[in-house]
């Protein structure tokens, strides 16, 4: 199982049991502005990562990882 997450909130935007799905998820729901290809503006509302959960315990693990990603990324 496949989990999309915020980087900085840790919320939990996508699950999915292939990590292709949740490619395809984030390449289909964040949203393009003026795609004629010069100026390409995409809205995010913040850093996604892609991370492997397992099941419940794996959805906490995957909070604390990205809780110490993100201290990390503050240094």
């Amino acid at each position: 199982m496949y989990v999309v997450a915020g980087l900085n909130t840790g919320t939990e935007h996508y699950r999915a049991k292939y990590q292709s799905r949740c490619i395809r998820w984030i390449n289909e729901n964040m949203a393009k502005h003026n795609t004629r290809g010069d100026n390409i503006k995409v809205d995010i509302p913040e850093p996604l990562i892609i991370k492997k959960a397992e099941d419940e315990t794996g959805r906490l693990l995957l909070l604390q990882k990205l809780l110490m990603l993100k201290a990390e990324t503050r240094l």
